[in-house]
């Protein structure tokens, strides 16, 4: 018997946790998933009430476990679930102060097919995040006034209405490759590798590839392709699909809320911006780069623009940096060949 009482101290966290009513990663999801006005039943017969609370389905409301002490019910305060509105996104908290609930979790998004990534947070013990379609599950271990807790967030995030993504500058809220594939589907959105150069390369998701529609997402995180960097729009890109494909490809129709376009004419860009402005020249590193510099009402600063010439050995061209006015009055065949839109 004393060689067995080191073990049911061990055994001891998960006995209790066993006993517990069964709240599981599944369960959080399927919250999630519920209308904020049917919750209630569901919560209540996981074991889970909701003290206080003012009408049915007004958020934010907490449901904390209800447990038997005795004769009488209590309420766990360090065992909870909290539904929330973030940015119009559906929020689900899970507290628990269980490092093996808390483990299993992981394990569990882990196991269901969900981008996975560890990332680092001087303030927090651990922090684990999770993305499949359009949920987010950001798991989280620190310390709270002395005790170590367990936070496991499920965002899900509302998908927009069709007739909401009319510009380039609407495919910026899709901040992540799974995102996307939630909202388009799976088939139309692609991994791929974006060849800045040579020798630099950078993971991307191709939206509607090879096709009039397509668009390339650059994102900061490569490794669960995720925060955007910026959403390059043009006919022609230099992607591994891109170079690999031999059809044509029809003129690009995104455009940008200003009315910017690829394959528009440099006077019609000037005639959008309402004043000149510069382009880089063939002896400048950033050869028929748009200055990012605002001259009028185009935002150049936010909107990269990348031209292209037919003109290319024109004496013109030479210089470091030339002006729009200019190169338009010498009748030079400047025209838009991409689009960069960040946030």
């Amino acid at each position: 018997m004393v060689k067995l009482y080191p073990f049911l101290i061990l055994l001891s966290p998960v006995l209790c946790f066993s006993q517990r009513n069964a709240i599981t990663m599944d369960d959080l999801l399927t919250i999630s998933s519920i209308a904020p006005k049917q919750v209630d039943n569901y919560m209540t017969k996981k074991g889970f009430l909701c003290p206080g609370k003012k009408s049915a389905g007004e958020l934010p409301m907490t449901f904390f476990e209800k447990v038997k002490k005795g004769k009488q019910d209590s309420l766990v305060q360090n065992r909870f679930i909290e539904l929330f509105e973030r940015e119009d996104d559906y929020c689900l908290l899970f507290r628990t102060c269980s490092n093996a609930e808390y483990q299993s979790g992981i394990e569990f998004f882990k196991s269901k097919g969900f981008v996975w990534e560890k990332l680092p947070d001087s303030a927090m013990l651990s922090r684990h995040k999770f993305r499949k379609s359009n949920i987010i599950v950001d798991a989280q271990e620190k310390w709270e006034e002395g005790e170590k807790v367990y936070n496991i967030l499920v965002q899900r995030k509302i998908l927009p209405h069709p007739s909401s993504i009319r510009y380039a500058e609407d495919l910026l809220q899709f901040d992540s490759h799974e995102y996307l594939a939630a909202y388009f589907g799976a088939a139309n959105v692609k991994k791929d590798v974006f060849y800045f150069s040579e020798h630099e390369l950078k993971k991307c998701s191709v939206l509607f590839g090879n096709t009039s529609r397509q668009a390339v997402f650059i994102w900061e995180n490569e490794n669960s392709l995720s925060e955007i960097s910026f959403v390059l729009i043009s006919g022609l890109l230099p992607t591994l699909s891109a170079v690999e494909y031999s059809g044509n490809i029809s003129q690009n129709t995104w455009e940008l809320k200003s009315g910017i376009r690829t394959g528009m004419r440099l006077k019609e860009l000037m005639e959008l911006n309402g004043n000149d402005f510069n382009f880089f020249g063939n002896s400048s590193e950033f050869s028929l780069m748009v200055e990012p510099v605002n001259t009028g009402a185009l935002n150049f600063e936010k909107t990269g623009i990348m031209l292209s010439c037919f003109d290319n050995y024109s004496p013109i061209l030479a210089r470091s940096k030339i002006s729009a006015a200019e190169a338009a009055e010498k009748g030079l065949s400047v025209y838009v060949a991409y689009v960069m839109v960040s946030r």
